[in-house]
């Protein structure tokens, strides 16, 4: 079962060399995360990035759609 979500990125941490980008749920289109939302209504995501990476490809309050797929097994 595949489940899609919609997060914003709330934090950016400049960390040396490496910055983490941290993401929280994007609710403002209740609708693709209403799925999974109405049981959990809670996401805490966040990954570490080199800093010109973060750079190029976050701003905080962007917004991300991105969809969990189990590994076959």
């Amino acid at each position: 079962m595949a489940i899609t979500v919609k997060v914003k990125v709330d934090k950016l941490t400049v960390q040396g060399e490496y910055t983490r980008v941290d993401f929280g749920p994007n609710y403002q289109d209740g609708e693709i995360n209403k799925e999974w939302s109405y049981y959990t209504p809670s996401l805490d995501y966040h990954m570490n990035v080199r800093n010109e990476v973060a750079e190029k490809n976050f701003k905080v309050g962007q917004t991300f759609t991105g969809t969990l797929v189990p590994d076959e097994e």
